[in-house]
């Protein structure tokens, strides 16, 4: 994404939040203070707040989003469970996968049991349902981030590279992670 436009996006009717999002080819979510909003690139904004109005979410255009916090820390989470948390900033990035890519089962290895849905996938591959990738990134300060209610939250301390692109996981459009992440 070289030139970005930012969106508050507003969620006010039921709809296929996660499909509209898989439907766009890579942007990042961010929630703060219980906003979302969603960067995508110029060339795509069109059509994402097309897609967004279809799926019950009115997508604002705002100027930029308020500077980060130099007192924050990194950290990373390993699912799209939402949490509340003042004065953290929740961020997922992206990236829709067609077809062919999510017909790709990352680590196949012989005699080794694959942890995927064959059914799903084949859904995939027959246009009922979309596939993606993601990683989360949080970032808070100290107390935060030490909290037990935060367990499944591991800081960044060492791989800067980390934040910028994080290790990817796969989910499905028909699950709603999105949608809850998001505070539907």
């Amino acid at each position: 994404m070289s030139e970005t436009v930012v969106l508050r996006l507003d969620v006010i009717a039921p709809g296929d939040i996660d499909w509209a999002i898989c439907s766009l080819p890579a942007l990042r979510l961010e929630r703060r203070d219980r906003v979302a909003f969603l960067e995508c690139g110029a060339d795509v904004v069109g059509t994402a707040r097309t897609l967004l109005a279809r799926a019950g979410a009115r997508a604002v255009t705002i100027d930029t989003l308020p500077p980060r916090a130099a007192s924050l820390l990194p950290a990373r989470v390993s699912d799209l469970a939402p949490f509340d948390v003042a004065d953290a900033i929740d961020i997922v990035t992206v990236r829709a996968l067609d077809a062919g890519e999510a017909a790709r089962v990352p680590g196949r290895r012989p005699f080794w049991r694959p942890t995927h849905d064959d059914v799903r996938l084949r859904d995939v591959l027959r246009g009922g349902d979309r596939m993606f990738a993601w990683w989360r990134i949080v970032w808070a300060d100290r107390q935060t981030l030490r909290r037990r209610a935060l367990g499944r939250v591991r800081p960044i301390v060492f791989d800067s590279d980390a934040v910028a692109h994080g290790q990817e996981r796969r989910a499905y459009a028909r699950d709603g992670a999105l949608a809850r992440w998001i505070g539907r």
